[in-house]
């Protein structure tokens, strides 16, 4: 399933940048993706120097118990490293463990 997720989260990402004839969009994407019974929010890092004509590497980043998407890209500088190594940072955010609750690090 986990697999599965992260492909369908990738795609989420890569689904919504610009075509070769569209403008640019490089910076950070909120997308939200329906699947396994919930909503998972989804926050995607293009780099700078993105380009159309060559689709770039997809890294998967995934926050830690209790943490977020902000988490996996900025405290654990995926987002940095995507800058420094030209890949798009796709960071899902994970569920609680009781539907509806906040996350927390006991129960995430």
């Amino acid at each position: 399933r986990l697999a599965a997720l992260a492909l369908a989260l990738a795609c989420a990402g890569a689904a919504d940048l610009p075509s070769p004839d569209q403008p640019r969009r490089t910076g950070r994407h909120e997308f939200s993706l329906d699947a396994a019974g919930h909503r998972w929010r989804v926050l995607v890092h293009v780099p700078s120097a993105y380009d159309p004509d060559r689709p770039p590497p997809v890294v998967v980043a995934l926050h830690g118990s209790g943490g977020t998407a902000e988490t996996a890209l900025d405290a654990l500088r995926w987002a940095d490293k995507a800058e420094a190594e030209g890949f798009l940072a796709v960071a899902p955010e994970g569920q609680p463990l009781r539907a509806g609750g906040e996350p927390n690090v006991l129960l995430n």
